[in-house]
């Protein structure tokens, strides 16, 4: 059984949401105001981290629960995230932990963002399936980061990475409560049971 369509919809907006917005935040707050010197090494290793850690996540994301991917990728960002967040004074000191945390940072919201994509495309049944409810979601999930990225640069530093925490804390909340009441879009479930709503 599916939960109601406006349950889904508002959990998979909150996930994207979550994915869009926290990382957004966190990313731009470390090259300008902690590693000036080092912002394109930190977009390069981000991508790099996504990719490799994308090719090992395509191959068994099927496989596996998609709901307990899902919460536990987003467990591992909201946890990296307090982690840089409470050590990033010494952080900027100890350069070998701060990558480690970033690059463990990166593959987690890698695999927060591959799996809430894969999951907003497919907890509709077929013939919604067109893009509608999908479009819906992605306008809420980058529709509603635009008003915060702008809002909260007019908040001090550590306001602004608290608050990227927090979003994060939203994402996990949504990510556990479809754990809990969602439906099981991996495993190798056939697209043809949501064929019945």
């Amino acid at each position: 059984m599916l939960p109601p369509l406006s349950v889904r919809i508002v959990i998979g907006g909150l996930i994207g949401w979550s994915y869009t917005a926290g990382f957004t935040l966190m990313v731009l707050t470390f090259g300008p105001y902690y590693f000036p010197n080092l912002t394109n090494w930190l977009i390069f290793t981000f991508s790099v981290a996504s990719f490799i850690s994308g090719i090992p996540v395509s191959m068994f994301a099927d496989k596996v629960s998609r709901k307990l991917l899902l919460l536990t990728s987003s467990l591992g960002s909201l946890i990296t995230s307090i982690l840089i967040l409470s050590l990033i004074s010494s952080l900027v000191n100890d350069q070998y932990i701060f990558w480690a945390l970033f690059i463990l940072f990166s593959i987690l919201v890698n695999t927060y963002f591959l799996t809430e994509d894969a999951l907003k495309s497919e907890y509709w049944v077929t013939r919604r399936r067109g893009g509608s409810y999908t479009a819906a979601v992605r306008v809420m999930s980058l529709g509603g980061s635009i008003p915060v990225i702008f809002l909260s640069s007019y908040l001090p530093v550590s306001s602004y990475l608290v608050l990227a925490t927090a979003i994060f804390s939203v994402g996990f909340a949504a990510s556990l409560t479809w754990y809990l009441i969602g439906a099981e879009t991996g495993k190798g479930i056939s697209i043809s049971a949501w064929e019945h709503e």
